[in-house]
């Protein structure tokens, strides 16, 4: 396998993660957030089934370091899927590229990397993108508040962890082994932030309608197909995390051109220029 076949790799994970971000809000448009998260989830859960008869079996240690990452992304998701079904795909999209920054900072501490000014430099020109995309819009449509901000950069850290964590279970375990695990635990705790909604709002929040949406079966497999290159990518010899971070970023270009054609998002000349600014600051901060 060579290196061209590994950045392949990453960028079609980077368009299944791009249609994955889109396809949610596209689900919710007709259903509730806490639906759609579980039945997207358990979707993903059923298809992950197919890789049992391959062997699944992994050290405690692994699991334990999936199960993390699967009660961390239930729980974030709980919360940034509201804000999705609040706000522009793009807003959301552009905000969380913010998680590069994270994956240098985790580099540096756990994988002794070293950082330069350059990528200070780049570091700047993305965190500065990454406010000033919440400024573009006239009204408060699409637009997310201080509170939203801070869950998304939340979001942004918790995808850098995740990052670590692939990085260390793939030197470890097999690319379909860390999917059906991290499936099991993502749906597991899914499951348990959906009733503790259904609890709180006092009605079970699954309507019949929403079987018949068919945007929540495809994001489900969306998030296996996407999941399925990211992992491969990682497993493979000599990869880097800060090369995955990069490449994988790619995904908020699908999203930010398809938010602008599906929810006729406003202001989108000056998000594709703070796109292409952030995306220079990742550029330096690769060198």
């Amino acid at each position: 396998m060579r290196m061209s076949t590994y950045i392949i790799f990453i960028l079609i994970y980077a368009v299944f993660g791009g249609l994955f971000d889109v396809g949610k809000k596209k689900a919710m448009l007709k259903s509730s957030t806490p639906a759609v998260m579980l039945m997207f989830t358990g979707t993903a859960f059923l298809i992950s089934l197919v890789w049992i008869p391959f062997g699944v079996a992994i050290p405690a240690d692994m699991l334990l370091m999936i199960m993390a990452k699967g009660l961390m992304f239930a729980f974030i998701y709980y919360f940034v899927m509201g804000i999705l079904q609040r706000v522009d795909v793009s807003v959301v999209s552009l905000t969380t590229i913010i998680s590069t920054v994270f994956s240098i900072l985790f580099g540096m501490v756990i994988f002794d990397e070293t950082i330069t000014w350059i990528q200070i430099v780049g570091a700047v020109f993305v965190l500065a993108g990454a406010v000033a995309i919440n400024f573009v819009n006239k009204t408060s449509k699409g637009k997310a508040s201080l509170k939203d901000v801070y869950m998304l950069i939340l979001y942004a850290v918790i995808c850098a962890i995740g990052g670590v964590i692939d990085r260390k279970t793939s030197l470890v375990i097999e690319p379909h082994q860390m999917q059906f695990w991290y499936q099991v635990f993502f749906f597991l705790f899914s499951s348990i932030f959906f009733a503790f909604s259904c609890i709180k709002q006092k009605q079970f929040l699954i309507k019949k309608s929403d079987f018949g949406n068919w945007w929540i079966y495809l994001v489900g497999a969306l998030l296996i197909a996407a999941d399925f290159f990211l992992y491969i990518s990682y497993s493979y010899p000599g990869s880097q995390m800060i090369v995955i971070s990069l490449v994988s970023k790619f995904k908020v270009i699908i999203a930010v051109l398809l938010g602008i054609v599906l929810f006729k998002e406003q202001n989108y000349w000056k998000k594709i220029m703070l796109a292409l600014m952030m995306f220079a600051g990742i550029i330096l901060i690769s060198l």
